[in-house]
């Protein structure tokens, strides 16, 4: 659930094209099991507390951060990173179907000239690193990339927010 500064509060199908600041990125889908946009009023539906996965909506998300997957030298703010983040740059997302099924999320990134491999998404992979971490894989409960082909089968509004988040040092 992406909860509204006002109540009730909104659950929809999310996908964060680009988390970022200069130190990190990440990619990261959220699904739901409800189609279209639906109210949310109680902590169970819109999984609040300990009902974080027991809620229609995905949460944490399935989400693709390559510092937090050893890969310290991709994105940063030097020129020994393969993407400076100090210097113009652009953010590809590519968005791959088998049998029109939504099967991969890939990120590339192109600087100064040449592309740059970001990482990718699929539903394996997704239960793979979270099972190694210990999560819980609620994306896949929720539809994995099947309930995100089904999403974006539908209109979506493209919301461009600026945040900080000084809890988890985002």
């Amino acid at each position: 659930c992406f909860p509204v500064t006002i109540k009730p509060v909104i659950c929809s199908v999310g996908m964060d094209f680009w988390e970022a600041n200069r130190m990190a990125t990440a990619f990261t889908p959220h699904t739901c099991s409800t189609k279209g946009t639906q109210h949310c009023h109680s902590p169970l539906t819109c999984g609040d507390g300990s009902n974080r996965y027991k809620g229609w909506c995905d949460k944490d998300g399935a989400d693709y951060n390559p510092y937090r997957l050893g890969q310290q030298m991709l994105y940063g703010p030097s020129n020994q990173h393969s993407i400076n983040t100090l210097k113009p740059f652009q953010v590809i997302t590519q968005f791959t179907t088998k049998n029109n099924q939504l099967e991969s999320i890939q990120r590339f990134y192109r600087q100064s000239g040449k592309v740059v491999y970001g990482g990718e998404l699929t539903d394996q992979w997704i239960q793979n690193r979270k099972s190694l971490w210990k999560e819980n894989n609620h994306f896949a409960t929720l539809g994995g990339m099947k309930g995100m082909q089904s999403s974006f089968s539908r209109k979506h509004v493209l919301a461009i927010s600026l945040w900080d988040d000084v809890s988890v040092n985002m």
